[in-house]
């Protein structure tokens, strides 16, 4: 019961925060931004952004040691499409049950997600320490400079659990009830699983390509919207590294509300552009990978509730 209550109260804040975004920002003056938007680089972009995901699930693969085939690419997006509906985003995390219903142990399958977020809170803390400087005199630095600690300090975390064992960690799986004794075994699992310095680094380079990669799915919506050129490039991964971090806030659906607004606000910065242009992309980005999720996840996302019907 306690659960379905913090899921209603996500799915209100989510509400409102889009209802406050888009009143802000203007929303007849943001429709007619949208109405005008051309859909070629729109799929364009999708592709872009399905082309990192497609390199993540072949990360997820490279952890779990196994070799990377098709179907964990569209386990990887149905997991992302849950994400879509889930405070924090914590619904990707079944990805762990899929990885375990192709063979892949549950403390192999944690390391691997592990060492995922990790390099990713790596390379996004070094994004968003480029973005201080770009930034720099136009915005709060102090808020940017919290964004990278966060994103840094997580990063230091997860991968300090993975690959230390920290007894602490233990006792707290140990209190959880039902499934605590699984997952200290698991967590005992993951510890045994050394993950090599080039594992590592390469996972960050990963990463890094995958936020390009990103970047330039935005971009192209930009360009959608009209009057834009390879100026957005830079901006547009900087600012993707920066706000998809509120993504993972969990007072709302997948960051809805929180991450339209605050990209919004520093696009209309780097670029000069209104804030109703903005806020009208950051409304089609949405839209972009939410679709691209859905597009790749939802078979299998069918075929699972047809298993449990």
């Amino acid at each position: 019961m306690k659960k379905q209550l913090l899921l209603l109260a996500n799915v209100l804040v989510a509400l409102a925060l889009a209802y406050f975004f888009l009143q802000s920002a203007g929303l007849e003056r943001v429709g007619d931004f949208l109405s005008r938007a051309r859909l070629e680089f729109v799929v364009l972009g999708a592709l872009f952004y399905s082309g990192m995901n497609l390199v993540n699930s072949f990360r997820i693969a490279w952890g779990a040691k196994r070799p990377w085939q098709p179907a964990l690419f569209f386990k990887h997006m149905t997991s992302m499409l849950v994400s879509d509906f889930t405070p924090g985003r914590a619904g990707y995390s079944t990805i762990i049950l899929k990885l375990r219903a192709v063979g892949v142990e549950s403390g192999l399958a944690i390391k691997a997600l592990g060492m995922v977020f990790a390099s990713d809170f790596f390379s996004r803390a070094v994004l968003a320490a480029a973005a201080v400087l770009y930034f720099a005199g136009r915005v709060d630095g102090a808020v940017l400079w919290v964004t990278v600690g966060v994103m840094l300090g997580l990063g230091v975390a997860v991968l300090g659990v993975l690959v230390f064992r920290v007894k602490l960690v233990e006792k707290l799986l140990a209190w959880l009830p039902g499934i605590g004794v699984r997952l200290q075994g698991a967590y005992r699992h993951v510890i045994s699983a050394r993950s090599s310095p080039r594992f590592l680094a390469g996972n960050v380079a990963l990463s890094l390509f995958g936020a390009l990669l990103r970047g330039t799915a935005w971009m192209l919506v930009f360009w959608a919207i009209g009057g834009f050129g390879l100026e957005v490039w830079v901006p547009a991964i900087l600012v993707s590294a920066l706000v998809t971090a509120l993504s993972f806030v969990p007072v709302s659906l997948a960051g809805l509300g929180l991450q339209e607004g605050a990209g919004a606000y520093l696009f209309s910065v780097a670029l000069g552009a209104s804030l109703e242009l903005c806020a009208a992309a950051m409304v089609l980005i949405r839209v972009m990978e939410f679709g691209s999720n859905a597009f790749w996840g939802w078979r299998e996302l069918l075929t699972n509730w047809r298993k449990k019907r």
